[in-house]
């Protein structure tokens, strides 16, 4: 009887050990993989205007170091430069070169991904050149490491469109359309170009969308002063008429779809959320920096999601288009055998069809053709006059016509050789 209280306690103990050198474990391998995090390196290249803002690759550089992330952030910029100019620029291209970099952000001068309205037929000729432009970059980066993933910024409308460009850009929503449109091109000419390419898009201009709209939903005015919609904006001046420059909270709201986006790309991260940063710049509140990480992270993941199921759903298309394909070659192979075969002759259909167990069918719809030799009169026949017709109709000639013979008697007479 003492053995079961004996063997339970060892196996309580044994059981206590366990868990606890599990948990020392875990502790030790979160550690580990903290500790041996290999670098990171980030390379913003851009507009000034935008990229330079508030400096936001310091923002995403605080967010990772926050979770222990050893990372390098760094930005290459030229005053009102585009993707063309950088394309062909000497010194960036020494820049992409320097190391392996993680991921190197693209983001185009802000009114030229929006010139894409329509047929491509229509596209502005900026924009044509800026495609050219971002897939030549894209090709640059990943020559000089496959690795690395390249991050299109997908930049927000200005708040009240472009009035110094109305034809294009009347309002706010279609500005913001045109643009998210204009990035989304972007990407597809890249993959058109190399399937294989590593290239996403973090859509700031959607999660500034998404304030807008949710506002709108409300039934309140976006573009009311004071309204969280107005806040990502830095206020009219003389140098920012239309309202294009983003405020602190617009540019840390960027700062979070980035640093959101580029969670999604590495397992060195894994696990990571933006909402669990407590980081925030001087100046920005708790209560804005905490609405500005849930709008981030619904929107990077809203996006993500909306791109695999578009994924899969062309996945889907191309299966079928192949299984398509599959059944019409069956048709044209099967109609291509039909068509030598009776090219071959038409009687070896007729041979098939009229002929079974080996054994010659008569074809009812076909008369047997006699020999002339073979035709006889019946003699029970009455016999009659010329023109007279017989008891089957016909009358002696038309029996001699019929039978192809002139040696048929006419009325009255008798075949030689046949007895009268």
């Amino acid at each position: 009887m003492l053995r079961l209280p004996i063997i339970l306690a060892v196996c309580l103990l044994f059981a206590s050990s366990s868990v606890e050198a599990a948990i020392n474990n875990a502790t030790t391998t979160t550690r580990l993989s903290s500790s041996d995090m290999p670098m990171l390196d980030l390379l913003m290249v851009g507009n000034s205007r935008f990229s330079e803002a508030h400096n936001m690759e310091e923002m995403i550089q605080a967010m990772m170091e926050e979770h222990d992330a050893p990372v390098v952030a760094t930005r290459y910029e030229v005053d009102k430069a585009n993707m063309t100019r950088y394309a062909s620029s000497h010194d960036l291209s020494v820049v992409l070169k320097e190391r392996p970099w993680t991921w190197i952000v693209l983001q185009e001068e802000n009114q030229i991904p929006g010139y894409c309205a329509g047929d491509p037929s229509r596209y502005h000729r900026s924009f044509n050149e800026s495609l050219k432009s971002v897939v030549s970059l894209q090709q640059q980066i990943q020559a000089n490491d496959e690795g690395t993933t390249t991050v299109l910024l997908n930049t927000w409308a200005y708040f009240e469109g472009d009035p110094r460009n109305l034809k294009w850009f009347p309002d706010y929503s279609t500005m913001q359309d045109k643009l998210t449109h204009g990035y989304r091109l972007y990407r597809e000419h890249v993959l058109q170009t190399d399937p294989l390419a590593r290239v996403r898009i973090a859509p700031a201009g959607e999660a500034f969308q998404r304030i807008y709209e949710d506002l709108v939903e409300l039934d309140q005015d976006p573009l009311q002063p004071g309204s969280l919609f107005d806040q990502l904006y830095m206020p009219p001046s003389k140098h920012n008429q239309a309202r294009k420059y983003p405020s602190l909270a617009g540019a840390y709201l960027c700062a979070c779809v980035l640093f959101q986006t580029l969670l999604q790309t590495t397992d060195a991260m894994t696990g990571m959320d933006v909402r669990r940063s407590g980081y925030a710049p001087p100046g920005l509140s708790p209560e804005v920096r905490i609405q500005m990480q849930q709008v981030a992270y619904d929107t990077v993941v809203e996006f993500v999601r909306a791109g695999d199921i578009q994924a899969e759903e062309e996945e889907a298309l191309v299966a079928l288009e192949l299984t398509m394909s599959a059944w019409h070659l069956v048709v044209a192979i099967c109609l291509a055998v039909a068509a030598v075969l009776w090219l071959m002759g038409g009687g070896f259909f007729l041979y098939c069809f009229s002929t079974t167990d080996g054994k010659k069918k008569k074809n009812p719809g076909l008369a047997p053709l006699h020999p002339p030799e073979r035709l006889r009169l019946d003699s029970r026949v009455p016999r009659g006059k010329a023109g007279e017709r017989t008891g089957h109709g016909l009358d002696h000639r038309q029996l001699s016509r019929a039978a192809g013979r002139s040696d048929i008697p006419q009325a009255g007479g008798v075949r030689r050789g046949v007895q009268g």
